[in-house]
């Protein structure tokens, strides 16, 4: 089981076009379709918002249970990578603060950290769509995870509905 960090560039595009967050991701990068199995993690990172558009938010933490090519529809990525819903969280974006701090901190396997703030953060994690993280990193995120809010599962898919609950692992 390895955990891989993934930057979801287009977020706020897609969130603007009315998408949900949810135990999911798509990417282009065949290099992540060949390489991240059931039962690996995604920890899913998003530049912050129109007043914060220089800071860092975790917003996923996916747990793969199968990948496969995304479904044709409109503006999709090639591949498809599915969450299992029982272990997978949606975090609330609200409650947290920037996240650069703990990027920083990150050594990542290949020992090559952060070394920029801001916007540039994206560049150093856009190598083939992710980066595998380190032990030592999968325990700072966990962390940083456990004092985050997220959103309820049971609400997850109901549209307009994100009600936020302490997590729990």
């Amino acid at each position: 089981m390895s955990h891989y960090l993934v930057y979801w560039q287009t977020y706020w595009d897609e969130m603007n076009e009315g998408y949900k967050p949810g135990p999911q991701y798509n990417s282009d990068s065949e290099m992540m379709y060949k390489t991240v199995k059931r039962g690996d993690w995604l920890w899913v990172v998003i530049l912050g918002g129109i007043h914060t558009e220089n800071e860092w938010r975790l917003i996923e933490r996916i747990n793969v249970a199968s990948v496969y090519p995304n479904p044709a529809r409109p503006n999709s990525r090639r591949w498809h990578f599915e969450g299992n819903k029982k272990r997978s969280q949606v975090f609330s974006f609200d409650s947290q603060t920037d996240l650069t701090a703990l990027l920083w901190l990150l050594t990542f396997a290949s020992g090559k950290r952060i070394k920029y703030k801001g916007k540039k953060i994206g560049q150093t994690l856009q190598s083939h769509g992710f980066r595998l993280i380190s032990e030592r990193d999968v325990i700072l995120l966990e962390e940083y995870a456990r004092t985050l809010k997220f959103n309820d599962k049971d609400n997850l898919y109901k549209k307009g509905q994100t009600t936020p609950t302490q997590l729990e692992f």
